[in-house]
């Protein structure tokens, strides 16, 4: 029986170690793709004022 509890145990941290891994990783992409628009709006910025 203990080993039945601790097997449901470790599934239950890996489900919420995915959903944890899911969301950084759209934090990841979040970031990255405001990161590119602040890049690009300063590239832009750069040439059409040059």
């Amino acid at each position: 029986m203990t080993h039945e509890l601790a097997n449901a145990r470790a599934v239950q941290r890996k489900g919420a170690s995915s959903i944890a891994c899911l969301a950084f990783v759209g934090l990841m992409a979040t970031a990255f793709w405001a990161g590119a628009l602040w890049i690009g709006n300063i590239l832009m910025q750069l040439f059409v004022a040059g």
